[in-house]
């Protein structure tokens, strides 16, 4: 469905992804804390690397940690298997980038830390 604005966001699929875009670059992933969930969007981007940035949120949706990385799902690995104390109670990610591989992306980390 998509409003007046060009945002354009999917039903959620059988793994709890909610995948959404806007009219220009960017894409966004609403992922819950699951390996499956992961792994179902790594199998979506093939063996590229993806970079973005990504927001931990807890139960409440309160945001618990806000992160960028070359590689997201590496990254979201990483926290789900072994957070650090501050982080460990997100419940899902929220995961943004413009749908392009790291070598062609602007979502780099240069880019990124240019930026902010």
């Amino acid at each position: 469905m998509e409003d007046k604005f060009g945002y354009h966001q999917d039903l959620k699929n059988g793994e709890g992804i909610i995948r959404a875009r806007t009219t220009g670059q960017l894409r966004s992933w609403d992922m819950p804390r699951t390996l499956r969930a992961l792994e179902e969007i790594k199998k979506e981007w093939g063996n590229l690397e993806y970079p973005g940035v990504y927001i931990l949120l807890d139960s409440s949706g309160k945001k618990v940690y806000i992160g960028e990385a070359k590689d997201i799902c590496i990254r979201l690995k990483t926290h789900l298997t072994s957070p650090e104390d501050k982080i460990k109670h997100w419940d899902r990610a929220v995961i943004i980038n413009d749908g392009r591989p790291a070598t062609q992306s602007d979502f780099n980390d240069t880019v990124i830390r240019k930026s902010i």
